[in-house]
């Protein structure tokens, strides 16, 4: 088996890789007509209009269930995610067994802590991953709607046949010095091997692209698109 490693801004060759409704308002024009004008044409003077039933508006009753509920101070807040602290080596086998797939935390993996993703996964729209220095990341299966950060030294492993897919091409942050590795590829295939800094083997994707954030398509990031990604 032929690995191949991207470090840092990658640190390979000194390149950096890796039901609503509208409404509108209610207009009252009041306009002073002086005492004994009868405006509602109730053939009543003023004071002596029939008085109106709590409830009522004229002679049409309120209907509590049609008000619409537009929420206010004392609604409650949606839960916050709790946060997952990788500190030493676990698998998705069996931190994550019986979740139908679905992540719903944050994952921080600490100095010498790691994981492996063996099987595919979507993360919750709100979550995030974090990859501290020291901390290790590996993906042997597919890892859908990604927001991941990798520190300096911080290290992602991608199986050939591993993937994951960010939520945006924005969802991928980088630190320069962050560590990016493909490995697993047959001596035999037609891959390249050995320490090849254009080499676009990791399977990273995102929906847009630089040249198109609107786009919908999955697209691949290439060495270039990862390099515009790193930060100092």
């Amino acid at each position: 088996m032929k690995a191949k490693h991207i470090i840092g801004c990658l640190m390979l060759a000194g390149a950096c890789l890796s039901c609503s409704s509208d409404k509108e308002d209610d207009l009252i024009i009041i306009t002073d007509k002086g005492q004994g004008i009868d405006d509602d044409k109730t053939l009543q003077t003023p004071g002596e209009q029939k008085p109106v039933k709590p409830g009522d508006i004229g002679d049409t009753p309120i209907n509590p269930d049609t008000i619409p509920d537009i929420g206010g101070e004392d609604d409650p807040l949606p839960p916050a995610l709790n946060t997952l602290y990788i500190t030493d080596h676990q698998t998705d086998t069996t931190l994550f067994a019986g979740n139908s797939g679905i992540i719903n935390s944050h994952i921080i993996i600490k100095e010498n802590g790691s994981l492996e993703i063996l099987k595919d996964h979507t993360m919750h729209n709100d979550a995030t991953i974090t990859i501290e220095s020291g901390g290790y990341m590996y993906v042997g299966g597919c890892l859908k709607q990604v927001d991941l950060t990798i520190e300096p030294e911080g290290t992602l492993e991608l199986d050939f046949r591993g993937s994951i897919i960010l939520k945006s091409i924005e969802s991928l942050h980088l630190t320069a010095g962050f560590i990016l590795t493909c490995t697993g590829y047959d001596e035999e295939s037609d891959s390249p091997t050995g320490n090849v800094p254009n080499y676009d083997g990791w399977n990273i994707y995102a929906p847009g692209s630089f040249t198109d954030p609107t786009s919908s398509k999955l697209e691949k990031l290439d060495s270039l698109d990862i390099q515009e990604l790193v930060k100092d």
